[in-house]
């Protein structure tokens, strides 16, 4: 059995407790997996911004749909459920999620630099802007 040491923790381990890296000499990484995954666990605490938007890229999104679907499959009584009390609570379709793209798709601002403020003063105006075509219609009628 081939061991290693690694580098961040000094401990002699199995080669397959590294991460394979085929630009590696000896085609695994220096440090083993449990120091990368701590390292990646603090990495992400520290960049919450930099993981939020890598999660929205296109790739991990279809991902991330592809498990829902999963989970929907297995458990489909809890997602009616859960799909019954959001319509209740957003009768007018103005959650806080469709607001933020509305200003996303605008303005091209990040999301983590969209105030609470400004979701509300876009969410007045999505308002006014469909009462005013309602009533445009109501008068065309």
């Amino acid at each position: 059995m081939i061991s290693k040491v690694c580098s961040k923790c000094g401990e002699e381990k199995e080669l397959e407790k590294f991460v394979k890296d085929k630009t590696r000499k000896n085609g695994r990484r220096g440090i083993c997996r449990k120091c990368t995954t701590l390292k990646s666990i603090k990495w992400n605490k520290n960049n919450p911004e930099k993981v939020k938007v890598y999660r929205e890229l296109p790739f991990n999104r279809a991902r991330k749909n592809a498990r829902e679907k999963e989970r929907w499959k297995k458990n489909p009584e809890k997602y009616r459920e859960r799909k019954k009390v959001w319509a209740k609570n957003d009768r007018e379709g103005l959650a806080n999620s469709y607001i933020c793209r509305l200003i996303f798709e605008a303005f091209q601002v990040r999301f983590s630099e969209i105030t609470p403020e400004r979701i509300q003063n876009k969410r007045e105006q999505v308002m006014v802007f469909r009462a005013l075509k309602s009533l445009k219609e109501a008068i065309n009628e």
